[in-house]
């Protein structure tokens, strides 16, 4: 119950020659997106650990669906999803006139 309630977060960081994104516990060689956090949750969301997030990078598929399904759209609209992480950060890197 309690890695429900409070899961693993893992801070994702560039790690050159390597496709992705990846925890800089075990990159430290990694490079930040300077400006932009990217976190990694590692359980599944519902009401006692939904508050840990704020807004969403990237979803799997189905938990978009089950979003949208239960009447979150308003809260979620499209803008909100990127389907790699790599995306995500793309269109931060634009919105802040740095790509």
């Amino acid at each position: 119950m309690r890695r429900a309630w409070d899961p693993y977060r893992a801070e994702l960081v560039d790690v050159p020659g390597v496709l992705g994104y990846h925890d800089v516990s075990r990159h430290p060689e990694g490079e930040r997106v300077p400006g932009l956090l990217i976190l990694r949750f590692d359980a599944p969301l519902f009401f006692g650990n939904g508050s840990l997030l704020g807004s969403f990078a990237e979803l799997k598929g189905p938990v978009k669906d089950r979003l949208l399904e239960h009447g979150m759209g308003a809260r979620f609209t499209p803008e909100h999803f990127y389907p790699p992480v790599s995306e995500a950060v793309r269109a931060f890197q634009r919105e802040c006139g740095e790509a």
